[in-house]
This record gives structure tokens, C-alpha cells and sequence, in this order.
């Protein structure tokens, strides 16, 4: 991995050159990112019926969030969905989460994830004054396809550093959380999300929660 981290740096810092937009600020309190990857290889499965519950559990808990920016991106190759209100999301009639976590959703195309989210920012700027929180749920062969694919720029390594160029902000408080399922990695999973940190100046912690 390490003789890709300064590639990688490189390319991140240069993205800051095109991260910002003409258009007016939208102003929240909060900004909520959830990112889903439920690929499924031949050693390992879909997220887990325990991780799907901690998501449901999770989006539940933001019903009390005020002011939220909420933006959700479920990877699924180009066939990707999106849901930008959580009412949408938390309505029991709601079959998107039903329908995507049923199956095996197709191999991650990192590019073209990044640039459908990347567009998204862009096109609807954001300030957000108190709270930025992403959350990453992946199934263990999308963690396993991460790790083996590093040269493809995996979408869950680089997206927690470069979505932060596309959002003003002052003080507001940064929270990375990777949800995934236990298996054997062979890797520190915390250490691996750390890299390109000290390069870009980071300072927040990611935190891995392997169930």
C-alpha cells in the first residue's frame, strides 16, 4: 500500500483546485453521509443481517438530528440509488434498503462512484455549522476488494478525505464511522483509513466497528 499513498495524496490534494462551486452555500446544522456496499465475492457474503440492523438502528437514531443535510449512495456498479430524505428512508412502505440489501449488489465502480457523489456536492453546495458525519457500511468483500483493489483508488479511502473539500465549514465537528462485517482482514483496519492523514493535515479519527 505504501507505494500508493503519495500517488493518492497527490491526486487528493489536486482535486481541492476543482472542489469549489459559484453557487450560494445551502446553511445546516448537520451533515449526514451514509455510503453501501452490499457486493458479495466467493469467500465472502453480503452485509450481515446483524449489520443491516445496526444501519436500521443507526438511521433511526437521526430522526432527532436538527437541520440535517442527508444524503445517502447505494453502490450497485452504474445502477447506483440515492435518498436524500430520511423520513423516505425510515416510511416501513420504503422498499429502497429492502430491495438493495435483498441481493448482491454488483462490484463497486470506485470512479464513477466518486463522481456521482462529487457532483452532487458541487452542484448543491453546502455550509455546515456544527456536525459532518459519514458512515461507510461495507460487506466484507466489499473491505476485501478495498484492500487488494488499492491502486484503483477505493472509493472508501479517499472519499472520507476528499468529501471535506466540498463543504465549507468552520469549527464543525468531523466523525468517520466504517461499519463492516468480522472477518479476516489481515489488516489493521484503522491504520489503513489513516493513510494520507498527515499529508492532508487531518486531524479526526476513523472509527472501525467490525461486527
Amino acid at each position: 500500500m505504501k507505494r500508493y499513498t503519495l500517488i493518492i495524496c497527490f491526486q487528493l490534494i489536486g482535486v481541492a483546485c476543482f472542489s469549489q462551486s459559484s453557487k450560494s452555500n445551502m446553511v445546516y446544522n448537520n451533515f449526514t453521509f451514509y455510503y453501501l456496499d452490499n457486493s458479495a465475492g466467493a469467500e465472502n457474503e453480503t452485509m450481515s443481517d446483524k449489520l443491516n440492523q445496526e444501519l436500521d438502528i443507526n438511521l433511526g437514531k437521526l430522526k432527532g438530528r436538527t437541520e440535517n443535510y442527508f444524503f445517502l449512495y447505494a453502490s450497485n456498479g452504474n445502477n447506483y440509488k440515492t435518498e436524500y430524505n430520511l423520513n423516505n428512508i425510515l416510511d416501513k412502505k420504503s422498499k429502497l434498503l429492502q430491495t438493495y440489501l435483498s441481493r448482491p449488489s454488483l462490484n463497486p465502480d470506485y470512479d464513477f462512484d466518486k463522481k456521482i457523489i462529487r457532483d452532487n456536492l458541487q452542484e448543491n453546495p453546502l455550509f455546515i455549522k456544527q456536525r459532518i458525519e459519514i458512515n461507510l457500511y461495507l460487506s466484507a468483500d466489499a473491505v476485501r476488494q478495498m484492500i487488494n483493489n488499492i491502486e484503483a483508488l477505493p472509493l472508501p479511502l479517499t472519499l472520507t478525505k476528499e468529501i471535506l473539500l466540498y463543504i465549507d465549514r468552520n469549527d464543525a465537528n468531523i466523525k468517520i464511522n466504517v461499519y463492516t462485517d468480522k472477518a479476516d482482514y489481515k489488516v489493521d483496519l484503522k491504520d489503513f483509513f489513516r493513510f494520507c492523514n498527515n499529508e492532508l493535515g487531518i486531524t479526526f479519527s476513523t472509527d472501525v466497528y467490525l461486527l
